[in-house]
Formats: C-alpha cells, sequence, structure tokens
C-alpha cells in the first residue's frame, strides 16, 4: 500500500512521464514503449490494459510471471493490485449508502459497536478520504510491521493513542479501511470478500478475482519481485530480489486484491458503463475531499488529491480517477475522454504511474 511519500512520487512520475514519438500507430508504439520501460526498469511481467468508449482496445502481456521458473505471463496471470483495492472499497461502500443503510457524514461510532469514545467525530466520508485523524494500525509500512490479531484486538491496542481532530488534514492510514470493511460486513450482511464478489465484481462480469498476499497458494499468481536494495548497475532480471509481504486478513479491503488482464478489461468497461454506482454516486466518490478549511486537499505542488478510496488527479486537461498500489500497479479512468487505463506489473518500484501516463498519452494526443 502507498505511504505519503508514495503518493508523492506517483504524482510526480505521472506529471515527468515523457510523451511517445510518431510511430505506425498507437498499439505499435506503446508495445514498444512498455518493452523498453521493461528492459530499462528490469520489470519481469507487465499487464497493460485499455479501454476506450466503453469497450477494450488493448489487452496485452508482457514478460514472464516467474524469472525463476521461467514461466510466461499470459493474460490469466494474477498481480497484485495493492492499494488499489481501495477503489473497490470506495464502491462497496458508497453502494450501501445508495441503498439507505447510512450516510456518509454518519458517525462511525455509532455505527459500529464498542469503538473508543474518543474516535466520536469520525464520519464515514473521513474514513474513506483518509481525514479521519484515527491512530494508524500499521507499525512500520516498509517493513510490513502490524499491530497484531483481529479488528476488536487492534481497536483495543489503538484505543489510548492519540487522535488528531476529524477532517483537519490528510493522512494515509490503514485503520480507515479496518473500519470500513467491518461496516460493509455489518451493513451489507456478508463478508467483505462475498459482498464485493455479488455486489461489485459480478455486475461488471467479473468473477475469479482472489485475495491474498504472499503467503497465499493461488494458482496462477505472478511471483513478485523488488528493485530495492540491488546492486548498482544490475541489469539481469536474476539480479532482482523476491518480494514478500503480509496483510492482516481484515486489512484484504485496503490492499490484498490480484487480478489478471481478463478481470481488469472487465472492471475498467465497467466503470465506464456505470455498472455499479449512479453517476450521481461516482461523481462524489471521484471528487477531491475538502478539509475542516474549507479547502480542497492536494499533495502540495501537484494536482493530486484523494476522494472517497479513488486519487484524483485535477489536471486542467484531462482529469483521471483511480488508483496505485504497491509501486508494482496503477489503475487510472479519464471521465471526460471515456478512456480507462491499467498497468500491473511484478516488480516493487516498478513505476506503474508514469507508464500508465505514457500509454494513455497515446490515447489522448489531439484531444
Amino acid at each position: 500500500m502507498p505511504t505519503r511519500p508514495l503518493l508523492v512520487a506517483a504524482a510526480l512520475t505521472v506529471l515527468a512521464a515523457p510523451r511517445a514519438g510518431a510511430q505506425s500507430s498507437p498499439d505499435a508504439r506503446i508495445d514498444s514503449l512498455v518493452q523498453s520501460a521493461m528492459t530499462r526498469r528490469l520489470i519481469p511481467g507487465a499487464a497493460v490494459v485499455v479501454v476506450k468508449d466503453g469497450r477494450v482496445v488493448k489487452k496485452t502481456v508482457y514478460g514472464v510471471a516467474s524469472v525463476e521458473l521461467d514461466v510466461p505471463a499470459t493474460t490469466a496471470t494474477l498481480f497484485q493490485i495493492a492499494s488499489a483495492t481501495k477503489n473497490v472499497t470506495g464502491v462497496a461502500v458508497m453502494q450501501l449508502v445508495e441503498g439507505g443503510k447510512f450516510n456518509l457524514d454518519d458517525h462511525v461510532y455509532d455505527l459500529l459497536p464498542k469503538l473508543p469514545a474518543a474516535w466520536r467525530p469520525v464520519t464515514v466520508r473521513q474514513l474513506l478520504s483518509h481525514t479521519s485523524g484515527l491512530p494508524d494500525m500499521i507499525l512500520d509500512a516498509d517493513k510490513g510491521v502490524w499491530l497484531p490479531g483481529g479488528p476488536d484486538s487492534v481497536i483495543a491496542q489503538l484505543a489510548a493513542a492519540p487522535v488528531k481532530p476529524a477532517g483537519s488534514e490528510w493522512s494515509y492510514n490503514q485503520t480507515n479501511y479496518m473500519l470500513l470493511g467491518m461496516l460493509i460486513e455489518r451493513y451489507g450482511g456478508l463478508p467483505y470478500r462475498d459482498y464485493f464478489q455479488q455486489h461489485v465484481f459480478a455486475p461488471m462480469g467479473v468473477t475469479g478475482v482472489v485475495f491474498g498476499d504472499t503467503r497465499s497458494v493461488v494458482k496462477g499468481r505472478a511471483t513478485e519481485y523488488t528493485r530495492l536494495g540491488i546492486r548498482e548497475g544490475a541489469k539481469q532480471l536474476t539480479d532482482l530480489k523476491a518480494f514478500s509481504y503480509e496483510y492482516p486478513d481484515a486489512l484484504y479491503t485496503a490492499a490484498g486484491i490480484f487480478m489478471n488482464a481478463d478481470h481488469m478489461a472487465r472492471w475498467l468497461e465497467g466503470i465506464a458503463r456505470g455498472a455499479t454506482l449512479t453517476k450521481q454516486s461516482f461523481g462524489e466518490m471521484t471528487t477531491t475531499v475538502t478539509l475542516n478549511d474549507g479547502k480542497p486537499f492536494h499533495i502540495p505542488d501537484t494536482p493530486m488529491g484523494y476522494g472517497l478510496g479513488w486519487i484524483i488527479m485535477d489536471t486542467p486537461e484531462h482529469r483521471s480517477v483511480g488508483g496505485s498500489g504497491g509501486g508494482r500497479a496503477a489503475v487510472m479512468y479519464y471521465p471526460s475522454d471515456r478512456l480507462g487505463v491499467a498497468v500491473m506489473t511484478n516488480l516493487q518500484a516498478s513505476g506503474p504511474e508514469s507508464l500508465l501516463e505514457m500509454v494513455a498519452g497515446e490515447y489522448l494526443k489531439g484531444h
């Protein structure tokens, strides 16, 4: 899951992404650009999906799912989308709001039992937008150190921790999404995994999405690697290091979804046609949150804001909304252009955001 520095880096890489030169066709140019970037960045495997005007115009997979076993990546290869999972949770919560189960500005203290009294002011909207001010259940994001135990144990351990005024600032925080998972289960009437499958994915025609991390034994899952800490000047895929990460089960609402290129194509098609939410709800979910001072939140010196589980790029042209995860995957939808783009890789720190912008640029030229 991205920490604030990773979100800032994502914004800067998107803004600095190079534009492609003229070649024969968008598809051919994208293949050449992606393969060249994979060679430079030592990315073993990647999937690129593009949906334009509601239909898939590109679904291409490159490289290998496993370096050591020399297994090629295919459209069925499962990639971890990490914190882009929050997009799915945002949709699920907005569905419950549409269904009258609760309102965005209801206090979570009134919706869930046995929360600390100090958490009383926090609203559902503030959980979704990371403006709750609650203490974070993650102790070290880089090393994957979390408070142990299930939700009740985590809440008990956090009960005496300092709380910032709700809505006063933006701070990326995984406790928010643990509580959102609890809301989904309590008011959706199903375990969150089942709710996602039945109410979010099924209307989009998405089946076979998997929850897990590197502990999970999942057929077709890509092996994951990291370029962090490898020797300077490394040029071979065998110079990479294996990457291991673990998420608590209660946090699979914040990260933990595996998707393949086929899943992602249907997800983007579903977003384009409004398969799971009304236009009004989707618009509210993908609007940059306003803090208590009345100003929309943006990461300083960037157009990057945050909505309700969705990253927002409030650029003057080609505004986009979506998610980024773990330095491995990025998904963005450009509403005015009716363009959806996803890049999934099996390499931590692969720079998927700049790859996505490079791909999107080929379809935004002249618009």
